[in-house]
Protein backbone atom coordinates (compact mmCIF):
# COMPACT_ATOMS: atom_id res chain seq x y z
CA UNK A 1 0.00 0.00 0.00
CA UNK A 2 1.02 3.42 -0.47
CA UNK A 3 0.80 6.30 2.09
CA UNK A 4 2.91 9.54 2.55
CA UNK A 5 5.35 10.82 5.56
CA UNK A 6 6.41 14.31 5.35
CA UNK A 7 5.51 14.83 1.81
CA UNK A 8 7.51 11.67 0.02
CA UNK A 9 5.27 9.03 -1.02
CA UNK A 10 5.83 5.56 0.66
CA UNK A 11 5.30 1.80 -0.93
CA UNK A 12 4.58 -0.42 2.73
CA UNK A 13 3.60 -4.14 3.50
CA UNK A 14 0.44 -3.73 4.22
CA UNK A 15 -1.92 -2.32 7.28
CA UNK A 16 -0.17 -2.11 10.44
CA UNK A 17 -0.46 0.11 13.84
CA UNK A 18 1.67 3.42 13.88
CA UNK A 19 3.73 2.18 16.57
CA UNK A 20 4.73 -0.66 13.97
CA UNK A 21 5.07 2.17 11.11
CA UNK A 22 7.14 4.29 13.16
CA UNK A 23 9.98 1.13 14.55
CA UNK A 24 9.60 -0.20 11.36
CA UNK A 25 10.90 3.21 9.84
CA UNK A 26 14.02 3.40 12.84
CA UNK A 27 11.99 6.26 14.40
CA UNK A 28 11.86 6.21 18.26
CA UNK A 29 7.87 6.50 18.95
CA UNK A 30 8.80 8.17 22.57
CA UNK A 31 10.16 11.18 20.61
CA UNK A 32 8.40 11.21 18.16
CA UNK A 33 5.34 13.68 17.55
CA UNK A 34 2.41 12.03 14.47
CA UNK A 35 -0.22 13.76 12.82
CA UNK A 36 -2.32 11.46 10.77
CA UNK A 37 -4.73 12.64 8.07
CA UNK A 38 -4.32 16.33 9.59
CA UNK A 39 -4.90 14.86 14.10
CA UNK A 40 -2.05 14.76 15.76
CA UNK A 41 -1.84 10.68 17.49
CA UNK A 42 -1.33 10.83 21.05
CA UNK A 43 0.93 8.55 22.01
CA UNK A 44 -1.03 6.16 24.30
CA UNK A 45 -2.94 5.41 20.82
CA UNK A 46 -0.02 4.77 18.23
CA UNK A 47 -0.33 0.98 19.17
CA UNK A 48 -3.97 1.02 18.08
CA UNK A 49 -4.13 3.91 15.39
CA UNK A 50 -4.04 1.85 12.01
CA UNK A 51 -2.26 3.66 9.13
CA UNK A 52 -4.21 2.23 5.80
CA UNK A 53 -3.47 2.60 2.30
CA UNK A 54 -3.66 6.67 1.19
CA UNK A 55 -3.07 7.69 4.61
CA UNK A 56 -0.49 10.82 4.51
CA UNK A 57 1.21 11.11 8.10
CA UNK A 58 3.75 14.10 9.42
CA UNK A 59 6.01 13.18 11.88
CA UNK A 60 8.23 15.85 14.08
CA UNK A 61 11.37 14.09 16.05
CA UNK A 62 12.74 15.84 19.25
CA UNK A 63 16.45 16.57 19.09
CA UNK A 64 18.80 17.39 21.82
CA UNK A 65 21.30 19.65 21.60
CA UNK A 66 23.65 22.00 23.49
Amino acid sequence: MEITINGSKMETGGEQNLSSLLKGLGVDPEKTVAELNGEVIPKSAYGQTIVRGGDKIELIRFVGGG
